[in-house]
C-alpha cells in the first residue's frame, strides 16, 4: 500500500483504504477503482492524498481477503442482476463494484434478499381493479399531516416568500428539529451550526428546505400497512438510498434544487406502499408470484392489480397537488426511455437501480430491476459516475436514517 498525493493519482488506480473526504463522508471504499470521473470527485470534495494498492498487497490488485471472496461474491451478484444484460458497460461496472463490496464485508455476510419470507398467496386470487376506483376510496395508510398542505400552498403560491416557508416549518416543532439535525449533519457538510429554519433557509435555499420538508412530513403519514407485506424500516431505507442517489446523479449533471430528486426518490414507491394498504390481497399475490416466476414485482403489477405502482404514485401526487416536477419524477421512475430531451426520469430510475443492487432495504423486489440501454444512455453519465454515486451513497445513507427512520 502506498499513499501518493492528489495530483500523481491516476485512472485504473485501486483504492487501499476508504476515502472520506472533511467532513467523514464516505467517497470510495477501499478495493475501488479509480476513474477520471473519481479524480474529480476528489479535487471538488478536497481530498489531498490517498493509498493506493501496488501489486505486492494481492492478486489484481486486491487485497488478499477480498481476492479469497471475490469470485462466490460475484456469483450471488451475477444471481441478484440476472435480469440485466451483463455486457452494458454501466450494467458490468456497477456488478463488480458490488462484487467486490461484498467479498469486502466481514463475514457472515447478510441475508439473501431472495432468502426473505414471502406472503401466503392469498386463495382466491383477487381481481384487478381501476386505479380510478382505487382513488375514489380513503387512503387507509394515514393522513397527511397539517403542514404538508400549507408547504404545497407555499410551493404553488407564486407571492409566497422565504419568512413564509420558514414561519410554517417552525410552528411544526418535530419537524423542525429533524430537519435542523439534517441540515447540521454531514448530509450538508456545512462548517457553521444552524441554530433556527430562518437561518437554514438563508444557508440551503428556500426551494431546498420546502422539499426536505414535504418528504419528510410525508414520511408520517404511511401507517398501518401489513408486516407480512413488508418492513417498514426496510422500505423506508430502500427509499432514502434512491432519495440520496437521485441527489448524488443530479448533482453530477448540476441541476438546480437537488433536494427536489432526494424527496423523489423518498417517494418513489409510495404507490407500492398505497397498494400493500389498500389492496393487501393483491399484494400479497404480487410478491408470492414474482418470487416463484424469478422476476421483479413491477412487472406483474398491471396484470395483477390493474395498474403499476409509479402510476399510483403520480396519480396520489397530483390529488394532493405537488409540484408537477415531483410527481412526473415518481410516475416515470420505471419509464426513462418514454421521456425524450431530459435525463430526470432516468436519473430516478438509476437511483432505484441502485439502492437495490446495494440492498439497502427494499419495497418488495428481491432482483435488481432491469433498465434498458436507452435507460442508460438517457442518463447521460459514462459507469465510472454511477459507480462513484455507489460510492457516495453510502455514508449519506447512514447518516438520513438516523433523522428519517420511520416505525410502526
Amino acid at each position: 500500500m502506498t499513499r501518493i498525493s492528489i495530483t500523481d493519482l491516476k485512472p485504473g488506480m485501486r483504492v487501499a483504504d476508504d476515502i472520506r473526504d472533511g467532513n467523514g463522508r464516505l467517497l470510495f471504499k477501499c478495493g475501488d477503482v479509480l476513474s477520471p470521473a473519481g479524480l474529480r470527485i476528489l479535487k471538488i470534495w478536497g481530498v489531498t492524498e490517498a493509498a493506493v494498492i501496488g501489486e505486492e498487497d494481492g492478486e489484481g490488485g486486491m487485497p488478499p481477503t477480498v481476492a479469497a471472496r471475490f469470485d462466490e461474491a460475484m456469483e450471488r451478484t451475477r444471481a441478484h442482476f440476472r435480469l440485466h444484460d451483463a455486457a452494458n458497460p454501466h450494467v458490468a461496472a456497477l456488478m463488480r463494484h458490488c462484487a467486490l463490496r461484498l467479498a469486502a464485508t466481514p463475514a457472515p455476510w447478510p441475508p439473501d434478499p431472495g432468502d426473505a419470507p414471502c406472503p401466503v398467496r392469498p386463495d382466491p386470487a383477487p381481481r384487478p381493479v381501476t386505479l380510478e376506483a382505487v382513488l375514489r376510496e380513503d387512503m387507509r395508510f394515514g393522513t397527511l399531516p397539517s403542514v404538508f398542505h400549507r408547504l404545497v400552498e407555499v410551493v404553488n403560491d407564486p407571492r409566497s416568500s422565504a419568512a413564509d416557508a420558514a414561519e410554517i416549518i417552525s410552528k411544526d416543532t418535530d419537524l423542525s428539529a429533524r430537519l435542523l439535525r439534517i441540515a447540521n449533519s454531514a448530509y450538508y457538510g456545512l462548517r457553521a451550526r444552524i441554530e433556527t429554519i430562518t437561518r437554514a433557509v438563508s444557508i440551503i435555499g428556500t426551494n431546498q428546505l420546502v422539499s426536505l420538508a414535504m418528504g419528510v412530513s410525508v414520511v408520517t403519514a404511511f401507517r398501518g400497512v401489513p408486516q407480512d407485506l413488508v418492513d417498514m424500516r426496510a422500505f423506508w431505507t430502500h427509499s432514502i438510498a434512491c432519495g440520496v442517489a437521485a441527489r448524488i446523479l443530479a448533482g453530477l449533471h448540476r441541476m438546480s434544487n437537488s433536494e427536489r430528486f432526494f424527496v423523489a426518490g423518498l417517494l418513489h414507491d409510495m404507490g407500492r406502499l398505497a397498494i400493500y394498504g389498500q389492496l393487501p390481497d393483491h399484494g400479497r399475490l404480487l410478491l408470492a408470484e414474482a418470487r416463484s416466476r424469478g422476476t421483479t414485482v413491477r412487472s406483474l403489477e398491471r396484470d395483477i392489480v390493474g395498474f403499476t405502482h409509479d402510476e399510483m404514485g403520480g396519480a396520489i401526487l397530483r390529488q394532493w397537488k405537488c409540484p408537477v416536477s415531483l410527481e412526473r419524477n415518481v410516475q416515470r421512475h420505471h419509464s426513462p426511455e418514454s421521456t425524450s430531451g431530459s435525463s430526470e426520469p432516468a436519473i430516478m430510475a438509476v437511483s432505484d437501480l441502485l439502492a437495490n443492487a446495494l440492498c439497502y432495504g427494499t419495497s418488495g423486489e428481491v432482483l435488481v430491476p432491469p433498465l434498458s440501454d436507452e435507460g442508460w444512455t438517457a442518463l447521460g453519465l459514462p459507469p465510472g459516475a454511477v459507480v462513484q454515486t455507489a460510492n457516495q451513497m453510502e455514508y449519506q445513507v447512514l447518516e438520513i436514517i438516523r433523522f428519517l427512520e420511520t416505525h410502526e
